[in-house]
């Protein structure tokens, strides 16, 4: 979990730590607050952050690398700017919708995890 602090009303809540980045309404104003993380835990482990995974799209290595890897799940990168993906419907969704929907399947967290590492570690040119 990421313990976070709305950046209107300053209330102190919890959210998942693979949405740090993210913009979500706080619980108690109801105006929209980007998840910026006072600390965080990953109780799943093999997570990405919202940040992390806009990053594998902006950057041109990491986006070779990650573009298959997501096409296989499903999406295909429909505009870079901003970042839009089509699903296999051909419906247009938002690297939110498609980054929350790989959090929360275990095969492919775990897959997207491993790329991650492996662009951050130097294994990606």
């Amino acid at each position: 979990m990421a313990f976070c602090t709305c950046q209107h009303c300053s209330y102190g809540f919890a959210a998942p730590h693979w949405q740090i980045g993210m913009k979500l309404l706080c619980p108690l104003c109801n105006e929209e607050t980007q998840i910026e993380a006072v600390e965080y835990f990953a109780p799943w482990g093999y997570t990405v952050t919202f940040v992390d995974f806009m990053l594998l799209f902006t950057y041109p290595a990491y986006f070779r690398v990650i573009q298959p890897l997501v096409r296989s799940f499903g999406y295909k990168v429909k505009q870079q700017d901003p970042l839009l993906f089509r699903d296999k419907k051909g419906l247009l969704l938002s690297p939110e919708t498609v980054h929350r929907r790989i959090q929360y399947n275990t095969k492919q967290r775990m897959l997207m995890y491993g790329f991650a590492m492996s662009c951050w570690h130097g294994f990606v040119e």
